[in-house]
């Protein structure tokens, strides 16, 4: 059951198309407004670019084209959401675009319902659970399964 792994605590819920997310809030190292992303010829199509963040060049992923979402036009919600992973000792950063960032939700495991099997190739999904937060329903997500193959790595 994938909701084993989830860990409970603090978790960011956003908004990509009419679809709320969560992650868990120790994945994040900074919330970033909107701003110029600069281009890199022959990125991956969900690669929109770097930004400079305090001094460094961050890659910029289109959280919503990763995960096949619809795509709205960038609005003033619009939001980076830097990622920071730890892998083999070595800190790697990702900066995500969401439409909307919503609120910091504190979730316990009694909370989290398993993920229902969609006849997918489930060992490779990104959804951990979901649960009910104000009459909606938010998917967890694993976001370092989401970005596997952009930091070349493979998870279980």
């Amino acid at each position: 059951m994938k909701n084993e792994m989830f860990s409970e605590g603090s978790f960011l819920s956003f908004r990509i198309a009419d679809e709320s997310f969560a992650v868990n809030v120790n994945q994040i190292l900074h919330i970033q407004d909107m701003c110029h992303i600069t281009h890199v010829p022959l990125a991956p199509e969900c690669v929109l670019g770097i930004i400079n963040l305090r001094g460094n060049a961050l890659p910029v992923i289109d959280l919503r084209k990763k995960i096949n979402a619809k795509l709205f036009p960038f609005t003033l919600n619009t939001t980076i959401i830097v990622f920071e992973f730890i892998i083999d000792s070595i800190k790697s950063y990702l900066g995500a675009v969401v439409d909307q960032v919503d609120d910091v939700i504190q979730i316990s495991k009694s909370q989290i319902l398993p993920t229902p099997d969609f006849g997918l190739e489930t060992n490779k999904s990104y959804i951990i659970g979901f649960f009910h937060h104000h009459e909606k329903i938010i998917m967890t997500m694993d976001i370092l399964k989401v970005f596997e193959d952009l930091l070349n790595i493979e998870t279980i």
